[in-house]
């Protein structure tokens, strides 16, 4: 098996959040994509460092991290044995995750992104009445709405994207 060639860019971070960062990156050339089965993403702050494996993707959210905290990251290319894992190595997780087969080769890491700062806080409710959601009407019930109900009409009012923890 031919080792990877290294992703020749650094990662680029975007979507940045309290706790999470979105990261893409530039795979490697085509002949070297050619024998990369996957990543590995290092993560590293300043009191801690850890990565993950990916499947042959060239983008992820890393997600369990700290808010208001400084992060870099490198990327690794890898290289699986195809013949032995078959389908093994296309299964991956929502985020592309998933671990290295055994006998996986990795390169050396990519040049490390650009410093990033996470969110201090994404959003934060101080006061939310589910009241105010709803399509308020008059009591004239020419004025309700197709089902005939007072108030909320299915999708009226607050929509919520993404996670609320």
């Amino acid at each position: 098996m031919v080792s990877p060639a290294v992703p020749i860019f650094a990662a680029r971070a975007f979507n940045v959040a309290a706790r999470s960062i979105d990261l893409a990156w530039t795979p490697a050339d085509l002949d070297s994509a050619l024998v990369t089965t996957g990543y590995k993403v290092l993560v590293l702050s300043s009191d801690k460092e850890w990565s993950f494996s990916l499947g042959n993707v060239s983008r992820t959210t890393v997600i369990g991290l700290e808010p208001a905290t400084e992060y870099q990251f490198a990327i690794a290319a890898v290289a699986e044995s195809r013949e032995q894992w078959g389908d093994a190595l296309d299964v991956v997780d929502l985020y592309g995750r998933r671990r290295l087969q055994e006998g996986a080769l990795v390169s050396a890491w990519s040049p490390k992104s650009n410093s990033t700062f996470t969110l201090g806080i994404d959003l934060e409710f101080i006061e939310f009445s589910a009241q105010a959601t709803l399509n308020a009407m008059s009591e004239n019930s020419e004025d309700a709405g197709p089902t005939g109900l007072q108030g909320g009409e299915g999708h009226y009012g607050l929509f919520m994207i993404g996670s609320a923890n």
